[in-house]
């Protein structure tokens, strides 16, 4: 339970942690499905928003008639973008100007909620990627 700012400080670090590795191993599923590993593509790819990707991604199944993600995994992944931005942009101006500590506790709430959601979704990426790139 998130009790104070040095719990809440540590657990945005989670949260931030798990949008990385997400968007990561979106990335390398993308280029893998690509077929071409180059250089080229890599950095491209690295350049891409999240959202780009998985729209690329979506794209790609659509045209090729792939699941590599289910509407519903779609659907999940496309809210990381909110997530991460929320923490990235908003968070704390959203409790610290303010003197009612309950939207201290909102957000560590919604805080706890996220790392959760976050979790679930980069497990289930990394078993996408183990399952795509058999490593």
């Amino acid at each position: 339970m998130i009790s104070n700012l040095n719990d809440f400080n540590r657990s945005l670090g989670e949260v931030m942690m798990y949008a990385q590795f997400i968007e990561h191993d979106i990335k390398e599923i993308y280029l893998n499905i690509l077929g071409n590993g180059s250089s080229e593509n890599a950095d491209a790819i690295k350049m891409m928003t999240l959202g780009e990707t998985l729209l690329n991604i979506q794209e790609f199944d659509i045209r090729r008639k792939l699941n590599t993600f289910s509407i519903d995994e779609y659907l999940s992944l496309k809210q990381i973008t909110k997530i991460r931005n929320y923490y990235a942009h908003s968070v704390y101006a959203n409790f610290a100007y303010d003197d009612d500590e309950n939207k201290f506790k909102q957000a560590a709430l919604r805080l706890e909620a996220d790392i959760k959601t976050l979790a679930d979704l980069q497990n289930m990426i990394e078993e996408k990627k183990i399952k795509i790139l058999g490593n």
